[in-house]
């Protein structure tokens, strides 16, 4: 652990304190913190959970030279562009006092008080050859978050931190995502000139995820799945591809992000009961929904446990319940088998206690099904004895052919909530939420040979296997980013649509891991998206929804 020297300096006029904070010549930060506000313990109070985060980031990670920045708290709340929406607590701007990632901040921008702030800065040191400033809130037009203890400024200012980190490049994998040419040379011969040409013209992603971990494996166009696996089950591209995946599993294991970031449970909304809230006790006393798994069944048993849904000995024990699962339960981890037992098993408990486990259809589901296994790791499918058992397992008549095909569904609406694995947008709301889900099962339960499949995709353009819009498309329920990713102005108008439609409060999501294991909602708590990078190919991060019908409340669950 390294510690800090504090240095303290005079107070500036308006309340603005400073203070400087200088790490040793081989240290990894070197900032001053100033501070904006007649709260003298919120200053200390931040200024120390500020000390915290930077010692947490610095355990973790080394950096040469030091990165510099100041620190500044301030008033966001009376810059912010929708007093509506989340005020923040956090954010982090250029020297130019340009949000970096204005989409997500509310703030305006550039920010408005940036001028007094500079000139407060101390002379000696000049801010535009900081690397980033981070703004951090004084609240100081709504008291009641000076007596909050659930704040959680050092779990925020990690977060913008790291974004800074990631915006200069200062950041390898598992932290940040592979550059565009960064195919590991082990791999890089096995794969046709024209798919590294295809590689390397890749747009950037719009994901929100602060390691878009797509990038973590190499991208090889769709149609070269089938002519690989037609030659041979496995070929060498086939082995380079699930080397990749496990390497890549392996070192998501050891970041150790999810050991600094420890979130609190936090009450998303509470209202008044109604009839129909009353009604919804009647059949469900709460509802868990837990977010994509990837393959790690100590993390789904953990998940399960900490719900108390389950006992030590996995068996189902609660009562009044609906649990659901937000898709991806397969790839990446080799636990698949356990996955599909275990659910398989509690769908049948369930019903006893008067509960139900819903599982939701995850493009990694769909994306198997399809015969696209650049996901898949070789020890899984070494559980399954070779690929051929496996394919025989999801077939339409294998052990877990009706789950995956049948009873997955694509959304599914429990209580006044409707799940989805990506988003649902209201052209799809309108067909019915039965009809959706009938659709998409009539697909897959087409009974298709792998050669019948290579066959279709690389000579057909309208075969709904591979090409229907709710399986395939660029709004699919199943594989959409847009509702993540997109400006709230652009997709909140959608989610209230399609709400309006279904006659539900809120949309819940996974399918777009979010920053460093923290749970997310927009549109006014109306969309929630819960992956949170769970597995331990991921991050090994914990968390998940709980909505108490009882008493009308909605929460963030974390293991804390």
């Amino acid at each position: 652990m390294k510690l800090p020297k504090v240095l303290l300096f005079a107070t500036f006029a308006f309340h603005f304190s400073s203070s400087r904070v200088i790490y040793s010549e081989h240290s990894d930060f070197n900032y001053k913190f100033y501070c904006s506000t007649s709260k003298k313990e919120f200053c200390n109070t931040t200024k120390k959970e500020l000390k915290s985060a930077v010692l947490s980031i610095s355990s973790l990670l080394d950096f040469s030279p030091p990165i510099k920045f100041d620190a500044v708290v301030d008033n966001l709340s009376k810059y912010i562009n929708d007093i509506n929406k989340e005020v923040p607590i956090a954010a982090l701007v250029n020297t130019e006092f340009i949000p970096i990632d204005k989409k997500f901040y509310n703030l305006k921008s550039p920010y408005p008080n940036s001028k007094k702030i500079i000139n407060k800065f101390n002379s000696n040191r000049n801010y535009t050859e900081d690397d980033f400033i981070l703004l951090l809130n004084n609240f100081k037009n709504d008291h009641t978050y000076h007596k909050n203890s659930d704040i959680e400024i050092k779990n925020k200012a990690m977060k913008e931190i790291m974004k800074g980190l990631l915006k200069l490049g200062k950041l390898e994998a598992p932290y940040d995502s592979l550059p565009e040419s960064g195919i590991p040379e082990s791999v890089r011969d096995k794969i046709p000139p024209e798919v590294l040409a295809s590689y390397s013209k890749r747009p950037p992603s719009n994901n929100v995820t602060s390691f878009d971990m797509r990038y973590i494996h190499p991208f090889i166009e769709d149609r070269f799945v089938c002519n690989i696996l037609e030659r041979n089950r496995n070929v060498t591209l086939f082995n380079g591809i699930a080397n990749v995946t496990e390497t890549s599993c392996e070192k998501m294991r050891n970041n150790e992000l999810s050991t600094i970031f420890k979130w609190k449970d936090k009450l998303i909304s509470k209202g008044k009961s109604t009839k129909r809230i009353k009604k919804l006790k009647k059949q469900f006393k709460r509802i868990v929904a837990i977010g994509d798994i990837h393959g790690d069944y100590e993390k789904l048993i953990s998940l399960l446990r900490h719900a108390k849904l389950i006992n030590k000995k996995n068996k189902w024990i609660a009562k009044n319940t609906a649990l659901v699962q937000e898709g991806d339960l397969i790839d990446r981890d080799k636990d698949i088998i356990k996955i599909l037992d275990l659910l398989q098993d509690l769908r049948e408990q369930a019903p006893k206690k008067g509960s139900i486990v819903n599982l939701i259809l995850g493009n990694h589901e769909v994306g198997n099904l399809q015969g696209k296994y650049f996901f898949t790791s070789r020890d899984d499918i070494k559980t399954f004895g070779n690929l051929e058992k496996r394919e025989e397992a999801f077939s339409l008549k294998g052990k877990y052919g009706k789950l995956l095909r049948q009873d997955m569904n694509v959304t599914m609406i429990v209580g006044d909530s409707l799940f989805v694995h990506a988003g649902l947008y209201p052209e799809y709301a309108e067909l019915g939420i039965d009809q959706i889900n009938d659709h998409v099962h009539n697909i897959l339960n087409t009974t298709l040979t792998l050669d019948e499949m290579c066959e279709i995709y690389n000579y057909s353009t309208d075969n709904p296997f591979y090409f229907d819009e709710l399986l395939n498309g660029e709004k699919s329920p199943i594989s959409t980013r847009d509702f993540a990713s997109l400006e709230e102005s652009t997709i909140c108008p959608e989610v209230e649509k399609t709400l309006k439609i279904t006659n539900t409060k809120r949309m819940v999501i996974g399918h777009t891991i979010q920053h460093y294991g923290e749970m997310q909602t927009r549109c006014n708590d109306k969309l929630i998206i819960i992956d949170i990078g769970m597995s331990s190919c991921y991050g090994g991060f914990f968390g998940y929804l709980e909505i108490l019908n009882d008493k009308n409340e909605v929460w963030f669950r974390y293991n804390n």
